[in-house]
């Protein structure tokens, strides 16, 4: 067999000196404390270039021979190890491949590691390692040799822990801190003032929103003065929203200003605001009303849906400061035009590059470094100080001289308490301005102000940022917009509460918790800090990104543009070596704040087979930063066996699981993989081989397999659940019968939730992934759990009151995306190839909903962004559609086996493809995988020809060749909760960032997938270049995902045509109107798709069809289930002559009322998981209009 034999070299880096803590890589690597490397490496020719420049400036690299007791550096030839290891002909056995390894390396390599090779639809490279490459002889998967290195030792940086003088920030970027910002050409400043409209546009909240915000408020007004005539109440909008520098898509913040009668104020105050949120929780369209009651302010969070969306809101009470804060910005940005383009950039600066973050400083705090810097370079005045919009070189000299005397700035904060303050200008006393106790007077005039700096505004951005990052000194000076300066000396402002440095230094205990290196002075409460939260090295990366941002702006036009480099985000190539930096940047790289708390990675000791290394290009200008990395060479082989989903020879590849599928031993190939072993892999394997494994005869094969491996199930157990009562939600329900039979539906969860025992089969002998907590399966033969099932029977179980049991769902999938980085299609190893749609972080938000459990968001919100991150590494796909590129998803599967669950169905159908043609057959496999990854396994979606007979209908399969419009209408789900989920977190950089996202998915659907004319969206086919046309319920998903916008006509077309089909379709919406015998086409009406309708209908205020909708699915499950025995003591007597007590069906019939679906790869299943959760979200949703079931004769 011939062999391609590739080489890629790369490094894997730890401490790369760009935002570490204070000698924390000696200490982490010393203590064994909080340190990871990242191993991300470039593939192919690109590193083999990056690294040949790296050589050639250096000439040589070196390895570490020996750390103990003294360093001995030792030449390492890599460019004579190039050319070695690039090998053709016969391929090489594993110890070949190490022992040439290890002759380049001149001694022996500390580490070689079998690793398996997964590649995505772009051609990016995975790998998984295994341990003991060299005992693995004759494996027949793709596999790489890796040998490991340490190139460079990191010096004792202990010192800097004793002493502040000591620490050296990182040294300028390009030279910024001497470098000027050279005068743009015509065209450069064509480009900014371009760039600076675009940002305008985005950071100007669009009339529709403005018109919201003015409706949110009056709805608020007339519940609020409805409560009480004694109270008198005001609302308006505060922060970005007042002083007019947010999103169409930012939140609502509110200031309510309530006045209650002076005798037991307090007592009045909290009884209001607690009669208020009541009236907000019982008022359409005000959903998920949380108060804070115990904030520093009260708040009051809720969330106010229209049919455009939903729409966070915040609610302060008396916020008086808050209100005094944002009027001052408002003031600032009315006094020159510079300052609103300068505060735009750097707060879109500061969301992008992840700067802004409550856990650090948020962008009140990075606002206050602008806007101080500004009143340092006489921009604009300092209003506080003010009481003329005039300020003369005297009032300048005047303000220098306050800034630089303890005396003067103490006697400025003493007056506070008794005396008015002085204008700095004409030294008459300033307003005194009473707001919760603090003096809250600027000056609010600034007409005809006229600034005698004349920079522009790129040249502002320069300055500023060059400042902060190279000039300004965090441990000696403060940033005080009061008085104008970002060089106040820190203690002179005596009243700041923040420890000084040296005073924490010598407490070397407590300095990490202690030490707050930056110090922002609150503009009117001046003992807060807006950078309390900052940590050393979190303030290090801020002022490493100042000089980056200066760098970028000096280099001028790039691609055209000059400011967008700013906001490139950051590589998480560069930003995971740092703990703090870990957790600002966790979205980008969510593994590595595991690994950071755990423990320093050891590649003789951590490679374990779960151990994932992604091959990603590194920033070429960081190859040089490095200060400690791992020189790794990888030899890529391939050998016979393809791509299967996991590496066991008996539940996923080889020639054992071919020959047991092949001879048909069981109807279903899906009960020989659920079977646990008996006994070990390797004796199952010898026994294989003793009935001359391939060649085996049936007879010897059926008793094989009898004497070698269990009963599928068995290492299941029922789970106990929580004892609930009836739902309240069934109280309305009006008609006896249903309510009776949603009773009865309640009562069946007992019957479907499972725990895993895998103590009761041999160790790594079931196909089983492990699963820690209790599950819900859905029935019949799926005795595991599956990933979108979870979904819709999480729908039922919450409403059932059963919210540990839902948490214990939910938790069994994020721990699957903690290790796999994904969710697999469901808990068995044969499932590890694929994923379901991606409807986890919707659980979560659902989760939410029902508990109100914060903890447990803040606990799922980093493996939801890791869970996004693999989708939009191995899904993405770009569509070119009216010249611009649109990224959207697909599903896709790697693969070129069949599938282990259906492996002689797979395997039959690619050799009726083509009796000739090998590429064809794995083109299948891998299509027919994706289509099991959509859910929708098998549909008329994914075929070329739908119209061939239904046996060679599968022939044609091209899901690969599919943008699916319900996948990304998920995604874009998944973006919005993620979103809100992370306000609920106190993560509002997060959250825009998403926000960001969702908006940006939903342009891209309406322009690939909508058709104008009917209003329907479709699938987009990549190879036609077009829609597909096929309408499909999939197509309704988008009007639930976002509300679908278009006008009332528009949806009013859509769904009086979804009346249409329903008028021929008594049993439900089918899946598709094509009839091809496969189960996900008509006349299939599953649950989920009757869901999805229902939700669109609602949110399109097409309430009608969704309550048709309902009572159809009511008619199809009751009947279906009382044809098949199912009884309600007194109520509805079982028929006669029936054995069984009644079905719950995975699918329905559309054309006949209460008969099971039919088609497809298995017979119809009952139980059933997906198919309750419906019924009760139904039940909840339409309770009162639902009627008595009307069933077909039987």
């Amino acid at each position: 067999n011939s062999v391609d034999m590739t080489l890629a070299a790369g490094f894997g880096v730890a401490g790369l000196k760009r935002f570490p803590p204070i000698g924390s890589v000696f200490n982490t690597l010393k203590e064994k404390s909080k340190l990871a490397i990242n191993t991300s490496m470039t593939s192919g020719v690109g590193l083999i270039e990056q690294l040949s420049k790296l050589i050639d400036s250096q000439d040589t690299a070196y390895a570490v021979e020996n750390s103990k007791p003294k360093v001995k550096r030792k030449a390492l030839t890599v460019r004579s190890a190039l050319r070695q290891i690039s090998v053709e002909g016969q391929p090489l056995r594993i110890k070949q491949a190490c022992e040439l390894i290890r002759s380049t390396q001149h001694d022996r390599v500390p580490s070689v590691a079998l690793a398996r090779r997964r590649t995505d639809a772009d051609g990016h490279m995975s790998l998984v390692l295994d341990l003991d490459a060299e005992q693995i002889e004759g494996s027949t998967y793709a596999w790489a040799v890796m040998a490991c290195r340490k190139l460079e030792n990191i010096r004792d940086e202990t010192r800097k822990l004793r002493r502040m003088q000591r620490m050296q920030f990182l040294p300028p970027l390009n030279n910024v801190k001497r470098g000027k910002m050279r005068k743009l050409d015509a065209y450069e400043q064509a480009v900014v003032d371009n760039e600076l409209a675009e940002l305008d546009a985005r950071w100007t909240a669009d009339a529709r929103s403005q018109n919201l915000q003015e409706k949110i408020i009056r709805e608020m007004l007339a519940l609020a003065r409805g409560i009480d005539k004694r109270v008198r109440v005001n609302l308006e909008a505060f922060g970005s929203r007042l002083y007019g520098l947010s999103t169409s898509a930012s939140d609502f913040d509110l200031a309510m200003t309530i006045r209650v009668p002076q005798r037991n104020a307090e007592v009045w105050f909290m009884r209001f605001v607690r009669h208020f949120v009541v009236r907000l929780q019982r008022t359409p369209g005000f959903q998920r009303v949380v108060w804070l009651q115990h904030a520093r302010v009260p708040i009051v969070k809720f969330v106010y849906r229209t049919r455009h969306g939903e729409h966070e809101c915040d609610v302060s009470f008396n916020h008086g400061l808050g209100m005094a804060k944002s009027r001052l910005i408002g003031a600032y940005m009315r006094s020159d035009p510079r300052v609103r383009p300068v505060l735009m950039v750097l707060k879109e600066w500061a969301i992008t590059r992840a700067i802004s973050n409550p856990n650090a400083m948020n962008s009140f705090g990075v606002m206050m470094m602008g806007l101080t810097y500004l009143v340092q370079e006489r921009v604009v005045p300092p209003l506080q100080l003010l009481a003329t919009n005039a300020m003369d070189k005297r009032g300048w000299e005047k303000l220098a001289a306050l800034q630089q005397s303890r005396e003067q700035i103490s006697a400025l904060y003493m007056s506070e308490q008794s005396e008015p303050i002085k204008c700095v200008q004409s030294g008459e006393s300033l307003p005194d301005w009473r707001v919760e106790g603090k003096s809250a007077y600027f000056l609010t005039n600034t007409n005809g102000w006229q600034s005698p700096n004349k920079q522009t505004v790129p040249e502002l951005l320069f300055n500023m940022f060059r400042f902060y990052g190279s000039e300004f000194e965090p441990e000696k000076s403060a940033v005080s917009l009061r008085l104008g300066s970002a060089r106040i000396a820190r203690a002179n402002l005596h009243e700041l509460q923040v420890p000084m440095p040296e005073i924490v230094l010598g407490r070397p205990q407590m300095w990490r918790e202690k030490l707050r290196l930056l110090a922002v002075e609150d503009p009117f409460e001046p003992q807060v800090n807006c950078a309390r939260f900052a940590q050393g090295e979190w303030v290090e990366g801020m002022l490493w990104e100042m000089r980056r941002a200066a760098a970028v702006l000096r280099s001028g036009a790039n691609d055209g543009r000059v400011l967008s480099a700013l906001f490139v985000p950051p590589s998480p190539a560069i930003y995971c070596d740092a703990s703090v930096w870990a957790a600002v940047y966790g979205r980008l790289f969510p593994t590595v704040q595991q690994s950071l708390n755990e423990h320093v990675f050891d590649p003789e000791k951590d490679m374990t087979p779960e151990t994932i290394i992604p091959i990603e290009e590194l920033e070429a200008a960081q190859l040089m930063h490095m200060r400690y990395t791992y020189y790794a060479v990888l030899v890529f082989g391939a050998r016979v066996m393809g791509r299967a989903p996991c590496d066991s020879p008996i539940y996923c590849q080889g020639d054992l699981l071919h020959s047991v599928q092949m001879a048909k031993l069981f109807a279903d190939d899906k009960t020989f993989v659920d079977r646990p072993m008996l006994q070990p892999e390797a004796s199952i394997l010898s026994a294989f081989s003793r009935i001359s494994g391939a060649n085996a005869a049936r007879a010897a094969l059926e008793q094989f397999v009898e004497e070698n491996f269990g009963s599928a199930g068995s290492e299941l157990q029922p789970a106990a659940i929580e004892t609930t009562q009836d739902p309240e939600f069934l109280d309305r329900v009006q008609d006896p019968v249903v309510r009776a039979f949603g009773r009865a539906v309640h009562g069946m969860w007992g019957q479907l939730v499972r725990v895993q025992d895998l103590g009761r089969v041999c160790p790594n002998c079931s196909s089983m992934l492990e699963l820690k907590h209790r599950f819900v399966v859905p029935g019949g033969r799926f005795v595991e759990p599956y990933y979108w099932d979870t979904y819709f029977a999480l729908e039922g179980v919450l409403r059932s009151g059963l919210h540990a049991l839902a948490t214990d769902a939910i938790r069994n999938l994020l721990d699957q995306v903690t290790k796999h980085g994904f969710v697999p299609n469901g808990a068995r190893v044969y499932y590890l190839g694929r994923s379901q749609p991606p409807l986890l972080a919707l659980m979560v938000k659902l989760h939410y909903e029902f508990t109100h459990d914060t903890s447990f968001v803040c606990e799922a919100l980093p493996v939801l962004r890791r869970e996004h991150e693999y989708w939009m590494d191995k899904h993405k796909v770009n569509v070119l559609v009216s010249d611009r590129v649109w990224e959207l998803n697909r599903y896709f599967v790697d693969t070129d086996e069949p599938r282990p669950e259906s492996y002689s169905d797979d395997y039959e159908l690619a050799r009726n493809v083509s009796l000739s043609d090998e590429r064809r057959w794995t083109q299948v496999y891998a299509d027919i995988a994706a289509a099991a990854e959509s859910g929708w396994d098998f549909s008329s979606r994914w075929v070329r020809e739908p119209d061939q007979p239904p046996e060679r209908v599968l022939q044609t399969i091209r899901t690969r060749d599919v943008v699916p419009v319900d996948l990304n209408s998920i995604m874009h789900q998944v973006e919005m909760a993620i979103a809100e989920l992370a306000v609920v977190a106190n993560d509002r950089a997060l959250a825009a960032d998403f926000w960001r996202r969702a908006e940006t998915r939903h342009e891209a659907i309406d322009a690939v997938m909508l058709d104008h004319e009917s209003g329907l969206y479709f699938d987009y086919i990549l190879s036609d270049q077009r829609q597909s046309r096929d309408f499909t319920a999939a197509s309704l998903w988008p009007y639930w995902a976002f509300n679908a916008t278009h006008s009332d006509q528009q949806t009013d077309s859509v769904f009086t045509y979804v009346d249409r089909i329903l008028d021929t379709n008594p049993g439900g919406l089918p899946a598709t109107l094509r009839a091809t015998g496969q189960q996900w086409d008509a006349p299939m009406a599953w649950p989920p798709l009757q869901y999805v309708a229902m939700q669109s209908a609602l949110s399109t205020n097409h309430t009608h069809v969704a309550e048709r909708l309902a009572q159809m699915y009511v008619n199809s499950v009751y009947c279906a289930w009382y044809a098949t025995g199912g009884s309600l003591a007194g109520i509805v007597e079982k028929l006669p002559n029936v054995v069984d007590s009644g079905h719950m069906f995975e699918k329905f019939d559309s054309t006949r009322v209460g008969s099971a679906g039919r088609g497809g790869e298995y017979t119809v299943q009952d139980g059933f998981g997906w198919t309750n959760g419906v019924l009760l979200w139904v039940l909840d949703q339409f309770g009162p209009v639902l009627g008595a079931p009307v069933c077909p004769p039987s």
